[in-house]
C-alpha cells in the first residue's frame, strides 16, 4: 500500500460515517481497484453495488443502488374555513 492508500486508511478509521463498499473486485482492466466508492456508514445496509464487465474504457464500470422503500404521501389535510371572518353582504 502506498502513502495515498495509507491516508485513505487512517481517513475511514477516524471518521467512522464513511465506508468504502467495494467488494474487492479489481475495477481495472489490469486487476487493480483503482475505483473507489464511498457511501454513509448508515446507508451500508441498504446498498448494492456491482461491477459491470463490459469494457467502454480501461475501467470497468460500477453501479452502485439503493434499495429503499418509497413511502407514500401523509394525507393531506381537509381544508378549513373561518366562517366568522366571510363577508355574508
Amino acid at each position: 500500500m502506498n502513502l495515498d492508500g495509507h491516508h485513505l486508511v487512517e481517513l475511514l478509521t477516524d471518521v467512522p460515517e464513511i465506508t468504502l463498499i467495494n467488494t474487492g473486485e479489481p475495477t481495472h482492466i489490469l486487476g487493480g481497484t483503482l475505483d473507489l466508492t464511498f457511501i454513509s456508514t448508515e446507508l451500508v445496509p441498504v446498498v448494492q453495488w456491482e461491477i459491470d464487465d463490459e469494457l467502454t474504457s480501461d475501467h470497468f464500470a460500477t453501479t452502485t443502488t439503493l434499495r429503499m422503500e418509497l413511502l407514500p404521501p401523509p394525507p393531506r389535510p381537509s381544508p378549513r374555513w373561518n366562517t366568522k371572518k366571510a363577508n355574508w353582504k
